[in-house]
Parts: C-alpha cells; sequence; structure tokens
C-alpha cells in the first residue's frame, strides 16, 4: 500500500490541478488493482508456440496476425502479395498492414554494429550509413555503400558519428546526446579525448571540421580524425511536417528512412524501390538491401516519443532503474528473441507507467518480452491496465523467447498503465522491453 501511495502523491505532482476529481479517483482505483494483481498468485495461461512461417518475407496485418510469402507489386495505395501456402496473389492496401520484413534476423545490432562505419542522423530517429564527404551549397554530399552519392540538404542534416564506438551501449549514449542536442544553443562537436564544443559548424570536408565555438571569436578549425561526432542543433534540423502515411525503410547496413511514396521497379534485372523522402527526392534503393517496410499512419503516437504522465518504481534489493527510451534498462539495444528493434522502452519490474489518453485511441499495440541479454536468469510478467481493469497478462517470460503481442482495442479510454513484474525467481535480471509500443 505503501507503493500506492507513493505513486498517487507523484500523480498529484505530475496531474496537478488540472487531473479531475473523479479521474483521480479512477487513477487511485486502477493503481491498487494493479498492486493486487500483481501479488495474487496469477493462473497464467498457458502460451501457444509461434509457428514459423516460410517465405522470404513476412507480412503483418494491424491486427498482428503474421503470413509468410512474397511481394510482387509496391505502390503507394497497396501491394500485391504471392503467399507461400496457396500460391494466390492478393492485392493489400497498406491501411490495413503493419509492417513487412525479411523472414531472418540478424545476428548483430546493424544500428549499433561498428564494422559498419560512419553514420548521418536525420530528423525523427531517420539515419543513413554512409560517410559524410562535404557541406556544400547544395547541401552535403553523401557516400552510401548501400545507395551510392547522394545529396542531402543541410536543412534535414541532423550530424554523424565519424567514429563508432565498439560497446553498443557506448554507441547508443552518444546517439541519444546527438539527438538531443548540447547543453548550449548550437552544434556540438565531441572530441577523441571526451571534450566537447558547442558553437556553429561552418565547414566541413574530407579533412577537417571547422566550427565558430560559442563566446569565441576565432573559428576552430579540427582534423576529423580527431572527432568522435558532431550534433546540429535539433531546432535548426526538421523534416517537413507530413499529414499522410509514411513508410519507414530499414536497410541491412541500419540505415532507416522514411518515405512519402514507393514504387517497385526493375532496372537492369534487379529490383530497386523508388522511394520519395520527406522532401521529395526520390531515391534509388535494391531490395536486396531492405529488411523491413513499416507502415505509419498519420494519427499513430509511438510511446518511445511520447512522455509517460507518471512513472513510478519500487526499489528491491538495490535501486530500480528508470524506464529507457530507446534501449533497454542497461543502455544495450532491445532484443527481444532473436530479433532487435528499433523502438521501444526498457524497464525493471516493479515500474509503472501511466498515459492519459484523449478518449480517441481505438488501439494499442506493442511487442513485450524479457531482453535477451538478461540470459538465463531472465523472469519477468507485463500487464497491461485500462481504466483500472487489467486487460492484458502476459504470462511468465523468459529471456530468449520471442516476443509477445499486444494488440488491445480501445474504447473512449482515459487511462493505459504498462506494468513489469517479478517472474519466477524475483527480481534476477528482470529486463522488460516494450518495444514499438503504439497508439493509434
Amino acid at each position: 500500500m505503501i507503493f500506492v501511495i507513493r505513486l498517487i502523491s507523484h500523480c498529484r505532482i505530475v496531474f496537478g490541478q488540472r487531473f479531475p476529481r473523479i479521474r483521480f479517483l479512477a487513477l487511485i482505483c486502477l493503481l491498487t488493482s494493479s498492486i493486487s494483481l500483481a501479488q495474487k498468485p496469477a493462473n497464467d495461461p498457458p502460451q501457444k508456440k509461434a509457428v514459423p512461417q516460410s517465405g522470404v518475407w513476412l507480412y503483418s496485418d494491424s491486427s498482428g496476425h503474421v503470413t509468410g510469402g512474397m511481394f510482387t507489386k509496391i505502390h503507394s495505395e497497396g501491394f500485391d502479395w504471392r503467399d507461400s501456402e496457396d500460391q494466390k496473389i492478393r492485392t493489400i492496401d497498406w491501411s490495413k498492414v503493419e509492417e513487412i520484413r525479411r523472414n531472418s534476423d540478424s545476428a548483430v545490432d546493424p544500428v549499433t554494429d561498428p564494422a559498419l562505419g560512419s553514420m548521418l542522423l536525420l530528423p525523427e530517429g531517420d539515419r543513413l550509413r554512409g560517410e559524410a564527404v562535404a557541406l556544400l551549397e547544395k547541401g552535403l554530399a553523401v557516400q552510401s555503400a548501400s545507395l551510392g552519392v547522394l545529396n542531402l540538404p543541410a536543412a534535414y542534416w541532423s550530424g554523424a558519428i565519424f567514429q563508432a564506438p565498439k560497446q553498443a551501449s557506448e554507441f547508443l549514449r552518444l546517439y541519444h546526446r546527438l539527438r538531443q542536442g548540447a547543453s548550449k544553443p548550437g552544434d556540438l562537436v565531441v572530441l577523441g579525448n571526451g571534450d566537447q564544443l558547442s558553437g556553429t559548424l561552418v565547414e566541413l570536408d574530407g579533412e577537417t571540421l571547422q566550427i565558430q565555438p560559442t563566446g569565441a571569436t576565432k573559428a576552430a578549425k579540427l582534423k576529423r580524425s580527431d572527432l568522435i561526432a558532431v550534433g546540429i542543433d535539433p531546432k535548426s534540423s526538421v523534416y517537413p511536417k507530413s499529414t499522410t502515411r509514411l513508410w519507414e525503410v530499414h536497410l541491412n547496413d541500419g540505415s532507416r528512412l522514411s518515405a512519402t511514396a514507393l514504387t517497385l521497379e526493375e532496372i537492369e534485372s534487379e529490383s530497386v524501390l523508388m522511394l520519395t523522402t520527406r522532401w521529395g527526392a526520390v531515391w534509388k534503393c535494391p531490395t536486396s538491401k531492405i529488411t523491413r517496410f513499416r507502415v505509419v499512419q498519420p494519427s499513430q503516437i509511438d510511446l518511445e516519443k511520447k512522455p509517460a504522465d507518471a512513472i513510478q518504481t519500487v526499489d528491491y534489493v538495490g535501486k530500480t532503474s528508470l524506464p529507457k527510451f530507446g534501449s533497454n534498462v542497461k543502455g544495450g539495444p532491445l532484443k527481444l528473441g532473436a530479433r532487435f528493434y528499433d523502438r521501444g522502452i526498457g524497464t525493471q519490474a516493479r515500474t509503472l507507467m501511466a498515459y492519459r489518453l484523449e478518449g480517441t485511441e481505438t488501439q494499442f499495440t506493442a511487442w513485450v518480452g524479457v531482453d535477451s541479454s538478461a540470459g538465463p536468469l531472465g523472469r519477468a510478467k507485463a500487464v497491461v491496465l485500462v481504466d483500472g481493469k487489467p486487460v492484458y497478462e502476459s504470462g511468465p517470460m523468459k529471456a530468449g523467447e520471442p516476443p509477445r503481442r499486444i494488440t488491445l482495442k480501445l474504447s473512449q479510454a482515459r487511462l493505459l498503465i504498462l506494468s513489469g513484474e517479478f517472474g519466477e525467481g524475483g527480481g534476477v535480471r528482470d529486463w522488460v522491453d516494450w518495444c514499438e509500443p503504439t497508439l493509434k
């Protein structure tokens, strides 16, 4: 009960006087029921084993149903799909699709793999594996191993990692720091010795980077070989707003690009995806380089980007870590079973995250499980509550198992709670990942 009181106090601070009394009472009931649920013995239903799918690609519809097969045509309205079981070709509208992904998983996370070289950052989580050749009047000249020579308008360049850290957790820490920007207004340069400079990037070529430090009268010219990374001021690097459907196209080198239109073509006996970028350029991408298409509907909200309205943890033995966004709770890549995830929230058991809803949301989806890095001792449970009622219980989860799929219909709901609880063995490596948690 102490936990409930602490969380209620925390919610008073977060919601303040704007939080109506009746909703606040509903929250008390909700939190009380979540604690009771966690404490009582659970009659967990047996989990169905995933049936392996055949086919080069896997198509997941909006309900989470997965079908193996192959696409034969792709355009902005939909695609033609040949089912691997009956070989029938069906035309599928994108409004019914969550993703198409290759039916294979990489042994390493391509985003954090240092062997793949430098990385360019674009707004809203997009990125491009490649070398920033030079900053010119027309934009940034880029050499990409997957897409060739490209021109990236300077307004859509968010930074670059010149020397990728060898440890995945260090890479992600640097990646998120560059996304957040410097502590002072301006661009951020991270040097090899750990020092940082903030100011205005003036020039970039194959050998040097020139920056005008904040408050200095003279520009500093630095060798690129002495640099780890550069981050462009987030306020000056933004995408055009999009009110239409987008596609996130993931490549096997860790690149991710969001497109406003797609067309599949055959060029010199090679299947090539023609993708239209957020700024209207058309880039050619061989399908052999693509690992996934993720459909992003206009009304979709990724909870990794939406701050929780209340977060509460309970300490046991040691201090319970706060949730981490874009990584597991230890700062490493999000991995459930054999699959790495680009978006998600890493937590430890005895963590509650509360989200206020508008009442217009119709569905909550996520992949949940114990992070694979937890090893053989990793055990936990996941619970989802909506307006005070438990609507999903994962049952016992173990590290290394395939992720559990959550698809919940919402009807005028006002409060969503994501909760992690102890599994067998208590709080030993109870690292719960909520991957791609999405409201629609």
